[in-house]
């Protein structure tokens, strides 16, 4: 396992941090513990994905040069996905069903919607493999 360190600072969520910290003991370390629990989320979340190659594809796509830094925005990714995949020949391009996908996409959760946009996210930073070896590997498709 690569060793990694991260450092950042974390004025906007400190209010949630801190009253996780038993008195005397390490900020640093409860933080770590809830990205780990975060990380776990979306690995639980992604098992329940059911994408067709063609979606996971359209929806890797339609997301591209997107910033999401805004955590608020999480909730427009069935919206986004729908009106650039009609404004792009997304659904053609990719063999999908747009109206049917953005069904699925409206229908899921705040954690699922976060899993499926950090699923494609990561797609879209592995440069090498097929395109259906990449959507398998950051789990999109089984």
């Amino acid at each position: 396992m690569t060793a990694l360190k991260v450092a950042f600072y974390c004025s906007d969520i400190a209010h949630e941090i801190i009253p996780r910290v038993p008195p005397g003991e390490l900020p640093h370390l409860y933080a770590k513990r809830d990205i780990k629990r975060y990380y776990l989320a979306l690995a639980y979340e992604r098992e329940a994905f059911d994408f067709t190659p063609g979606e996971a594809g359209l929806i890797c796509d339609a997301i591209q040069g997107i910033d999401w830094h805004a955590e608020e925005n999480i909730w427009m990714l069935p919206g986004v996905v729908s009106e650039a995949a009609h404004r792009h020949g997304l659904g053609e391009k990719w063999g999908a069903d747009i109206d049917v996908l953005t069904k699925k996409l409206r229908g899921q959760t705040l954690i699922r919607l976060m899993a499926i946009l950090d699923a494609a996210e990561r797609f879209l930073n592995i440069d090498l493999g097929t395109t259906e070896a990449k959507l398998k590997d950051v789990g999109l498709i089984k």
